[in-house]
């Protein structure tokens, strides 16, 4: 399995959609300025840091000090943010297929837009997410960045063709009014002009952003009652980018060189978490 991923591509894309100059600040080297509040908050401030483990140290207190020790580091780093932050994930027990459900042109030629049914299946049922992804309409592969959205796939885009995520129970009318409503953050016609592919699923997709209903959807088809929404979320990104990967330098519609997934808030911390597994 090859991942491969793109960090300086990934900030310079971020650069041009983020509308936040502190998160911008934080994730380059533009030398932007950092809010009061932002920079206490990033340097630390009068917070004492002197109870953390060292990050350079195994758990038995061994220094890493070589790439064999580095690795076991990395193993225990995983595996402690597994136990105390974003719970376990499923690793076996189920399915995932794919089913292109839409496809054509966009912005104006400019792009390829394909939507694809990611269905995951256990011996419980199946839950189904709607991945949305934009390509440049070339014959060189792109890379492309993938990541969740937070209101639903018509809001990245003003583009009448976006299909209502599944998860959604909006009518058609507020559909309408809030398409394209978040397309500043993804900066989708910005990244295809410059060569980047751009892929998203609605978080609510694989576990709805509702403390009640959170269990509603592909956490029901499993058993594990660590399994919460921040693990739904990151194994839903997962699939997608199970799904990416089989486009990868083939001789199909889309060609796809690099996948990199990116974080942005919650619903995207502990999909790049567990990527790194892979």
């Amino acid at each position: 399995l090859v991942l491969v991923l793109t960090a300086g591509g990934l900030v310079l894309w971020m650069h041009s959609m983020l509308p936040w100059p502190n998160m911008v600040a934080m994730t380059s080297n533009f030398q932007m300025e950092l809010s009061d509040p932002m920079r206490a908050y990033v340097v630390g401030g009068e917070r004492d840091y002197s109870t953390l483990p060292e990050v350079l140290a195994l758990q038995d207190g061994t220094g890493v000090e070589t790439p064999e020790d580095m690795a076991l580091r990395r193993a225990e780093v995983l595996d402690l943010f597994e136990k105390h932050v974003y719970g376990v994930l499923p690793k076996n027990g189920f399915e995932t297929s794919f089913e292109v459900v839409e496809e054509g042109e966009a912005l104006d030629g400019a792009a390829l837009r394909r939507q694809v049914k990611l269905t995951v299946t256990t011996d419980k049922g199946s839950s189904d997410a709607l991945l949305l992804m934009y390509l440049p309409n070339s014959d060189r592969p792109a890379p492309v960045v993938v990541g969740l959205n937070f209101n639903g796939n018509h809001t990245v885009l003003d583009d009448p063709a976006i299909l209502p995520s599944y998860a959604s129970e909006k009518d058609a009318a507020v559909l309408e009014e809030e398409r394209g409503g978040k397309a500043e953050r993804w900066a989708i016609e910005e990244a295809v002009a410059r060569g980047y592919g751009v892929a998203t699923i609605w978080c609510n997709d694989f576990a709805p952003d509702d403390a009640k209903a959170y269990s509603s959807r592909v956490i029901s088809l499993f058993d594990e009652p660590e399994f919460k929404a921040g693990g739904a979320w990151a194994f839903g990104i997962m699939r997608g980018v199970d799904y990416l990967r089989t486009q990868m330098w083939t001789r199909r519609a889309l060609r796809i060189s690099v996948i990199h997934a990116w974080a942005r808030r919650r619903c995207g911390q502990e999909p790049t978490m567990n990527i790194s597994r892979l």
